[in-house]
């Protein structure tokens, strides 16, 4: 089982180790070839490229599959890696990760009011979800619209995009 370690230098930078047992820890390499959120580095404590590159980087590693991380990871930057201490050391062990994503996945956990619902987001003319609505169902929406609702389908994915870099 594997144990990520996010810990800050003095200097600021944040960093994510990887520990496995009988083996020495590593950097948890931040799979900007999945995607590119974030060129300065990982981060946490807060809504923003940083902890959704670590988010990405993250998942991809614990779940040893990048597609499944890709279309999970916004949700839980949101849920998980958002809320974690900025300037406090932490660790979130493979199995947490794990049910977390399962959490993230399971439809019944969404808003059903809300999910199926093309408002439009604050300062685009893209579909996406108003502030309000995000708001009402505490961040599921957001979860649906990065692919994991059975409603939204691979194709409208690079579409959302923009819109969900915007509004995070």
């Amino acid at each position: 089982m594997r144990v990520y370690k996010g810990i800050r230098r003095a200097d600021g930078t944040a960093r994510v180790l990887v520990a496995e047992p009988d083996k020495p820890d590593r950097l948890l390499p931040p799979r900007t070839d999945l995607f590119r959120r974030c060129a300065t580095g990982l981060d946490w404590g807060y809504a923003g490229n940083g902890p959704a590159q670590c988010a990405l980087a993250l998942l991809a590693d614990a779940l040893r599959d990048d597609e499944r991380a890709v279309r999970v990871h916004w949700g839980f930057h949101c849920h998980v890696i958002a809320a974690l201490p900025r300037h406090l050391p932490w660790q979130l062990t493979q199995e947490q990760v794990v049910a977390a994503v399962q959490r993230i996945e399971t439809p019944a956990r969404l808003d059903k009011s809300v999910t199926g619902a093309k408002v439009m987001a604050a300062g685009s003319s893209s579909p996406g979800l108003s502030r309000r609505s995000r708001s009402r169902a505490h961040g599921a929406p957001m979860i649906a619209m990065a692919g994991t609702s059975p409603a939204m389908t691979e194709e409208k994915l690079p579409r959302l995009l923009p819109v969900l870099q915007q509004s995070g």
